[in-house]
């Protein structure tokens, strides 16, 4: 098993990754929080981004979480 594949089943491991890694990488990615609405996620390289930019448009206000590929 890889190291990346270990870490995307494990839940703590992943949140350590998040937090240490992905987070600071430019991209502003929030976690769960009790005011989550809406999460979307599907494979990388799938629309992700082009789908999120389309419900902000919509929903402006919405609370969502998204871009984990993992967990």
């Amino acid at each position: 098993m890889t190291v990346k594949k270990l870490i995307k089943k494990n839940v703590f491991l992943y949140k350590l990754w998040f937090n240490l890694y992905r987070k600071n990488r430019g991209v502003k990615i929030s976690f769960f929080n009790p005011s989550t609405s809406l999460y979307v996620d599907g494979y990388p390289r799938s629309g992700n981004t082009f789908l999120v930019h389309l419900i902000r448009n919509i929903f402006p206000n919405i609370s969502m979480v998204h871009h984990f590929h993992a967990i």
